[in-house]
């Protein structure tokens, strides 16, 4: 290998382990070296042989500590009220900024329940309903007082009244009854206010009882009438992909993912959810920790400030992991760990040890095997196949695979003082052998996810009709079981695009059965140079590029259609048939322009199945690739991110991370 390229993908696998210069993580490696004999760590054939190894010989030099950004009730309490202040002056967007940091600093008890009561009525009077409910649920949840409680079940019914569920209005109002009753029976005015809101009710659920049938009708006739588009048709191997797509191993190609059968352009190849994620740092405070959208409405972690929820579903389902990561979240991210090397903790946390040890016996790595959804209880989505992944451990240098296994020992050390392994601290002081298990499964993650994960974006857009300076902004990292089988081309035959977590893969070419489906990594021929291509994805992906615009050496989009010169009859014909479905393209743009994705995308499958028809016999043309085409499958590309998570951003500017 060139030096300089070895010397460059050091570069590139240092930053997957610490991405921050002022971290603490390298200076720590350089520390623990020194009581490493490397020819006896060299000697260590397996992950668990080199966990063990660096864990015996470093355990006690690893000074890991409980670190978070814990409460700040004085800091909740000024936040609440510059709220109180903003909502009083009516604006709302300020008192809604103000009562969510709040929440996020407010530790559990009466403060906490006073901002979520405040919140509730700010939502309330920005006709935000179910966010409303949901903030005076919390507050109940955490306490409130019950002499206080008929006003939060009052604001809950004439919210459920204003959601048109009537049922549920009429049932919480009971509640409110029954607590203003008991505790505020002189107050006429709030008695009164509840009896216009039950006879409200009242009024209106005998409307809907009389208007019942006729809805029923009507109902069935617009679904009659509702055209559904081509329906996503998952397939038996592998659940998360089209049942037209399968995996395969070559000594060439590695194991990757191809076309069982025609796939067209617009189909949808791929629709799969994470078998882990995980937020960026930075984005940490504006994005759910779990399901990584924007926050409209924090719903904070009851031990740090570190993080937030969109929702108690997603909190519910965060804790699982966050129980253990919580009290550590600091001291990680001061160690300047990379998001890969968080990616690769969360895979753990997420699960028990006892699950861990379930499987263990199970674990091996086969370049060759495949795991689909099989019969025997094993599934494409679990941690088999993840396992399983391409990790280049055989190409590793012995300081490299170092590096990572005192990173999976760190990580294992702070575990232990979080509890994950339910060790007595002081009776036992050394590692035990389960610790060595997980240290070797995370030393195996770091080296998967460094070649396997995917960021995860959403869709910047100035407004809805401006594709022209919108960009994707990543938010995350996630892993993909099936999307991990779909090898690299500068010129992908997919556009990909996330709601949420999901990826989201469609086909922007006709995709031939037995072909293989490609993704793209990151540089792509329109931009980036064929030598500028091929260095990075070398040091990023320790592969020599070999795709169509690779060997063929295509020029960058600014360059092609400067020689379209035909060189026959059939040729010049084909190049005048091309020119003749410019305003097919052209249709597509305006449509663009005018906020209409899904028309755009008609007109460029339409435009793009014909040109390829065109072309398949052009391909060694002056005039292949031909530029329009190229620039239908890059609107088609921006057309779907379009349909995913879209935040519009007036001020999108170049600073913003882009993926």
């Amino acid at each position: 290998m060139d030096s300089s390229l070895a010397s460059y993908r050091k570069v590139c696998s240092r930053v997957t382990l610490q991405e921050k210069r002022e971290g603490f993580f390298f200076s720590l490696v350089d520390t623990l070296s020194e009581n490493v004999d490397m020819d006896l760590f060299a000697k260590c054939s397996t992950d668990f042989d080199r966990a063990k190894y660096v864990a015996n010989v470093s355990w006690n030099f690893i000074g890991a500590q409980l670190i978070y950004r814990g409460k700040k009730l004085e800091e909740a309490v000024k936040m609440r009220q510059q709220g109180n202040t903003f909502f009083e002056k009516g604006d709302l967007p300020k008192a809604l900024l103000y009562y969510s940091q709040s929440i996020v600093q407010a530790p559990v008890g009466p403060e906490l329940v006073s901002v979520y009561t405040n919140r509730s009525a700010l939502f309330r009077k920005m006709g935000e309903y179910e966010l409303a409910i949901t903030d005076a649920e919390l507050a109940i949840s955490y306490g409130a007082p019950e002499n206080t409680r008929h006003k939060l079940y009052e604001r809950m019914a004439s919210c459920y009244f204003a959601t048109q569920n009537y049922h549920k209005a009429k049932v919480i109002l009971r509640l409110a009854k029954h607590f203003s009753e008991k505790y505020e029976k002189d107050d006429a005015k709030f008695a009164q206010k509840l009896e216009k809101l039950s006879k409200a009710i009242q009024s209106k659920e005998a409307h809907e009882n009389e208007k019942s049938d006729k809805k029923a009708i009507n109902k069935n006739e617009d679904k009659e009438n509702v055209s559904s588009p081509k329906s996503f048709k998952p397939g038996k191997k592998f659940t998360a992909a089209s049942n037209k797509f399968d995996a395969k191993f070559s000594p060439g190609l590695g194991r990757y993912g191809f076309a069982k059968h025609d796939i067209a352009a617009g189909e949808e190849v791929l629709r799969e959810k994470p078998f882990a994620s995980c937020l960026s740092p930075d984005r940490m405070g504006t994005f759910c920790l779990y399901c990584l959208q924007r926050l409209k409405a924090p719903i904070a972690c009851d031990t740090c400030a570190n993080v937030a929820f969109c929702s108690r579903e997603c909190k519910k389902l965060g804790t699982v992991y966050h129980q253990y990561e919580c009290r550590i979240m600091s001291m990680l991210i001061g160690s300047g760990m990379s998001i890969n090397a968080h990616l690769a903790l969360r895979m753990i946390t997420q699960s028990s040890v006892e699950d861990f040890k379930k499987i263990i016996p199970q674990l091996e790595v086969n370049p060759e095997s495949i795991l689909t959804n099989a019969d025997d209880g094993t599934s494409d989505t679990s941690y088999l196949g993840i396992y399983n992944l391409g990790g280049l451990e055989d190409q590793r240098p012995p300081e490299e695979l170092l590096q990572r296994t005192i990173m999976a020992v760190f990580l294992v050390k702070c575990l232990r003082l979080v509890g994950y392994f339910h060790a007595n601290l002081f009776q036992n002081p050394n590692p035990s052998t389960d610790e060595f298990h997980i240290a070797a499964l995370i030393l195996r993650n770091l080296q998967v996810v460094q070649f396997n994960a995917y960021e995860v974006s959403e869709f910047l857009m100035p407004e809805k009709t401006n594709y022209k300076k919108s960009i994707t902004s990543s938010i995350g990292l996630a892993i993909y079981p099936t999307a991990s089988y779909l090898n690299h081309s500068c010129y992908p035959d997919v556009a990909r695009y996330f709601i949420g977590t999901t990826l989201v893969a469609t086909a922007t070419k006709s995709i031939a059965a037995n072909q293989p489906i490609c993704d793209n990594y990151g540089p792509n021929f329109i931009k980036v140079s064929r030598d500028d291509r091929r260095l990075k994805l070398n040091g990023r992906y320790w592969f020599h590029c070999s795709c169509e615009a690779c060997v063929n050496n295509w020029e960058t989009l600014a360059k092609l259609g400067v020689n379209e010169q035909p060189k026959t009859a059939e040729q010049e014909q084909a190049l005048a048939k091309l020119q003749k479905m410019e305003p097919i393209f052209e249709e597509a743009v305006k449509m663009m322009e005018s906020g209409q994705p899904e028309g755009a995308l008609k007109c460029l499958i339409n435009y793009v199945q014909e040109a390829e028809c065109i072309l398949s016999s052009h391909k060694d043309s002056s005039f292949y690739p031909y530029k329009t085409m190229v620039l239908a499958h890059q609107a088609m590309n921006l057309c779907y991110c379009s349909l995913g998570t879209v935040h519009l951003a007036p001020k999108v500017t170049e600073d913003i991370h882009k993926s």
